[in-house]
């Protein structure tokens, strides 16, 4: 008899007889004696000489198939990307397991929650995590962790518009692209140097038609405000607006600062 297969036979070994027999042969060299006068049987191996016989623990358990009890019920359909499933009915109404359901789903990977926000997103990219945590608990009845939802939020904002880091390091080559299809404009960024490792600090840009635009076409008159940034790295986006021949306003320049300081405004007003 093949080792491999004497070696996988255990104590959890698992006989499913049809009838009681008390010699079934299962192959050529494999025979199961059972004996029918205890009321746990008891299963011996029998191997060839001079290979002693392998006893294997009393009782053996008979498979048995489950049955569901009556009156449970459940139905499921897949979605339109035929990976997730949909329960549609699910009549509770059995003992057979528990019906304990966990308040929060906790089988949801970050990129399964990435992919279904992703659309939301790309709508309206301002959408929280809060809303976004109802908006998948409302179509596919889940409620998945807070801190899960904000992962996939963020995976997909990152797939969107590109990573936060990233882009800082590409500012100076926006720079450099701006010069050169836009020639006059100024772009200015302003940086400190952190354990050897440039950070910015702040930007600012005067692109030349928009300038060329206020001083053909718009009245002699320029206000400088100020509004909150709420992405990944807070701070200021400031702006100078004139006024056109319509009424309406007209953006100049505009940069970013970290604070409404009066040694910020004056680097802004100096650009």
């Amino acid at each position: 008899m093949d080792a491999d297969f004497a070696e996988a036979l255990d104590a959890e070994l698992v006989v499913a007889l049809d009838a009681v027999h008390p010699d079934v042969m299962l192959d050529a060299e494999v025979i199961i004696t059972l004996d029918a006068v205890r009321p746990q049987p008891v299963a011996s191996l029998l191997l060839p000489a001079p290979v002693a016989p392998l006893l294997l623990p009393a009782p053996m358990a008979v498979s048995q198939p489950w049955v569901p009890q009556e009156g449970w019920r459940i139905h499921a359909s897949t979605l339109e990307d035929d990976v997730t499933f949909e329960i549609k009915i699910h009549v509770e109404n059995h003992d057979y397991c528990s019906t304990r359901k966990s308040e929060k789903m906790k089988s949801a990977s970050k990129s399964w929650i990435c992919d279904k926000v992703t659309d939301w997103l790309r709508e309206d990219p301002s959408r929280g995590t809060k809303e976004l945590q109802g908006k998948l608990k409302d179509k596919y009845k889940v409620l998945i962790p807070y801190k899960r939802v904000w992962i996939g939020r963020e995976l997909a904002l990152n797939n969107l518009f590109g990573d936060w880091d990233d882009s800082f390091d590409k500012l100076y080559s926006w720079k450099a692209e701006v010069e050169k299809r836009s020639p006059g404009s100024i772009v200015s960024i302003d940086h400190m140097t952190f354990k050897e490792t440039k950070r910015f600090t702040r930007l600012f840009v005067a692109l030349k038609p928009c300038v060329d635009g206020f001083l053909a076409g718009c009245m002699p008159y320029l206000a400088i405000d100020s509004t909150h940034l709420t992405g990944k790295y807070r701070g200021q986006l400031a702006t100078a607006c004139a006024v056109d021949g319509h009424s309406w306003l007209y953006p100049v320049v505009f940069g970013v600062i970290d604070s409404k300081t009066s040694e910020n405004w004056v680097w802004f007003m100096e650009n």
